[in-house]
């Protein structure tokens, strides 16, 4: 690379020294904007380490002016809004969401501006005609995200709570306690008067866990059951911190279950704008009549992304006439559930062409989180 390359940063406060250091092994010298006019050394790149807000004007800026109109711009976001997102996009912007590793970095500004680097993978597996090529890339490129837009993925229910509260009628006299039997509680009442027994009892999990893959909204239904006898009075309210403020959606606010009812109530998460390559988490908390009056908590939890790794031998034999089944492990170290579907085989057809067939998978391999699994699959 031409040492005498600029990377123009625009930035609130002083430059990190990761960014610094990554610049300085790619061969880029830093550049602040009141030096631009005493610096006659090319603009390789420019780097936006401001609110999104900000970035979006200084972007607008320079692809307004000739010199700046197709040059890489890398905007190093803290959080941005769906329509900022889009406007930066539209105005040919990189983004990457903070914290930003090293390697993220030195990646992004080998490809962008010596071209060095190789188009990442897709998400399929592939092979080469010695083997499998065993080397996934997709840790390296976690922190370097790319919105993709998904379809909202919003379950239905027939038991969803009703979003408009109904009055509960107070009938006369008593029901007898369905643990004792020998007090008659009205539907107010929240304690049987003999055995001590609450009457408006919630059942409920406590967690749910949302899986976004993309610029999409994904939601989940949690079923709440009144295991008492007496009506049970709820209010629900998220416990959101500022970065996830308004991300959560509830159906309802409040719902009422008669005893041994149990209906859902639809809590929907909008993950577009988001970094998914870091794990959320919040708290739906519930105020019920339970015990005279209580609050319980359900963990909200957004899974990151998940990242494939794949670890594999550097050659498979091919066996003439005998059936031929290979394996190899994958791992997700990232979050959510890894789904793999398709492998591919790469076979040369000469110099520079290749055909693809496509292996037969054995079985289906979903993997969680932070844990393994064998593929299998055979030649066909």
């Amino acid at each position: 690379m031409n040492r005498e390359q600029r990377a123009l940063i625009f930035a609130n406060d002083t430059v990190g020294g990761d960014l610094l250091n990554v610049l300085g092994e790619v061969g880029l010298s830093p550049l602040q904007p009141h030096d631009l006019a005493s610096n006659s050394g090319e603009v390789a790149v420019i780097i936006l380490d401001r609110a999104a807000q900000n970035a979006v004007a200084i972007c607008t800026n320079l692809r307004k002016q000739e010199n700046f109109a197709k040059t890489p711009i890398l905007v190093l976001l803290d959080g941005a809004a769906q329509e900022e997102v889009k406007l930066l996009t539209g105005l040919n912007a990189d983004l990457f969401f903070k914290p930003v590793g090293a390697m993220a970095l030195r990646r992004y500004f080998r490809a962008k501006v010596t071209g060095s680097e190789s188009s990442p993978p897709s998400s399929d597996g592939y092979g080469t005609q010695a083997g499998v090529d065993a080397q996934a890339e997709a840790g390296d490129r976690a922190n370097a995200r790319t919105v993709v837009d998904v379809d909202d993925s919003i379950p239905t229910s027939n038991r969803l709570l009703p979003n408009v509260l109904v009055p509960v009628q107070i009938a006369k006299g008593g029901v007898p306690c369905m643990r004792c039997g020998r007090w008659k509680a009205r539907r107010e009442d929240a304690f049987c008067s003999r055995c001590g027994e609450p009457l408006a009892r919630l059942d409920a999990p406590t967690t749910a866990i949302f899986e976004p893959y993309g610029e999409h909204r994904v939601g989940h239904l949690i079923e709440l059951k009144n295991v008492g006898q007496n009506p049970l009075h709820m209010n629900f309210s998220i416990l959101a911190s500022s970065q996830l403020t308004q991300r959560f959606d509830l159906h309802t606010i409040h719902g009422v279950l008669d005893g041994g009812q149990a209906e859902h109530l639809l809590v929907t998460f909008d993950a577009r704008g988001l970094d998914l390559t870091t794990r959320y988490q919040t708290v739906l908390e519930i105020s019920s009549n339970e015990g005279g009056l209580s609050k319980r908590q359900v963990q909200l939890i957004v899974e990151r992304l998940p990242i494939p790794r794949v670890v594999a031998d550097e050659v498979y034999v091919f066996v003439l006439g005998a059936e031929n089944q290979w394996d190899f492990r994958l791992s997700n170290d990232g979050g959510g559930t890894l789904t793999f579907t398709k492998l591919y085989l790469d076979e040369p057809d000469g110099d520079t062409t290749s055909s693809r067939v496509e292996l037969e998978l054995i079985e289906p391999v979903i993997i969680k989180g932070a844990s393994s699994a064998t593929v299998r699959f055979r030649l066909p």
